[in-house]
């Protein structure tokens, strides 16, 4: 599956069209590089290069991927952010984390770094204070060779259980073809694509007035048939709508979620860009430019307005179900009772 997807194969002839294939050989075989487990000796019996374990190489894979791979603005988020995101939804209740199983889920999980940085967090905070905790990691991802990475990442790193669930392809969109429709997580993280278009898999759910998918059309209010659908040039929120369908609801910590968000931050003063300047230059006003800048944000803050008001109920309504199982947490990625996920205010203004 893996070498289908990533197309290993066809990856042979490719070098050795571009004349890449004596030198990939010749670096591998090198005696300077140790890829082995085993560690490469002295003749003195002295260690000349240690062995590599598999988190080893799992660690050099995705340095790799992030380093040389033409794609990697589309499948890789910053570790740092990673890091930031895993904290933020582990921490607030780090406290209430009891020993037993916890599942992991990603949506949009590209190359699984968001989830094994998630695991890691979760094992840490749990051995700190002083709990026994296992986990199961669940992906989705619709980019062939992005998939491919992450399961050869788990099963390089010895996770072959976790590799099992990752589940992606072409044939694999989250939104049109989930992967757990019956399955429910406790902890979900993601990097959703943001302004990215699914139209296509608008038409493979009927389009708007046909689909019943019950994540994106639910009751609500007496309202049988609530549609949680957007427009079909931006389906970010529909993987947050994904998301809150697999919330647990039985247990006392229930479900976090927590998503990078797309912001729109007004620049500091600074001095003039040299777009700026250039405009100067042909006599028109600064101001006037600024003010230009300014009307470009305009249509994004208000299709989040929409967003908000669209989605409110149901954010409402999950954070209803926390209150009647007494969740300290709430549904946030920050904690608390902000009403918001990945701490936006999802309130009607």
């Amino acid at each position: 599956d893996i070498l289908d997807n990533f197309e290993f194969r066809n990856q042979i002839p490719r070098l050795s069209c571009a004349d890449a294939l004596g030198t990939l050989v010749e670096k591998l075989t090198s005696p300077d590089i140790n890829l082995s487990p085993a560690p490469v000796l002295n003749a003195d019996g002295s260690v000349r290069h240690p062995g590599l374990d598999n988190h080893g190489m799992g660690s050099i894979f995705e340095e790799l991927v992030r380093r040389f791979n033409e794609e990697a603005g589309e499948h890789w988020t910053p570790r740092d952010a990673v890091r930031l995101m895993a904290r933020l939804v582990f921490l607030p209740i780090a406290d209430d984390i009891q020993s037993g199983t916890y599942l992991l889920y990603d949506g949009a999980c590209g190359t699984g770094g968001m989830l094994t940085v998630a695991e890691h967090t979760l094992r840490q905070l749990a051995a700190e204070h002083g709990k026994d905790v296992s986990t199961h990691l669940y992906g989705q991802e619709i980019n062939a060779e992005t998939y491919a990475i992450c399961k050869a990442d788990l099963l390089l790193k010895g996770e072959g259980e976790a590799a099992d669930n990752i589940i992606g392809g072409p044939a694999h969109s989250t939104l049109a073809n989930d992967a757990f429709p019956a399955r429910e997580f406790d902890f979900m993280l993601s990097n959703p694509p943001y302004g990215k278009s699914w139209k296509t898999d608008l038409e493979r759910m009927g389009g708007k007035k046909d689909m019943r998918d019950p994540r994106f059309v639910i009751e609500h209010d007496g309202d049988p048939e609530y549609s949680l659908v957007t427009r079909s040039s931006d389906g970010q929120m529909l993987f947050l709508a994904n998301k809150l369908s697999k919330m647990k609801q039985d247990t006392p910590l229930g479900s976090r979620i927590i998503d990078r968000c797309d912001e729109v931050v007004p620049a500091a003063p600074q001095e003039p860009r040299q777009e700026e300047l250039r405009t100067r230059r042909r006599g028109v006003p600064a101001a006037r430019s600024a003010a230009v800048r300014r009307r470009r944000l305009v249509p994004t803050r208000r299709r989040e307005g929409r967003l908000r008001d669209q989605f409110h109920p149901l954010l409402l309504q999950a954070e209803a179900d926390a209150d009647t199982r007494g969740d300290p947490g709430g549904y946030s990625g920050l904690g608390g009772r902000d009403r918001g996920v990945a701490g936006r205010d999802y309130g009607p203004r």
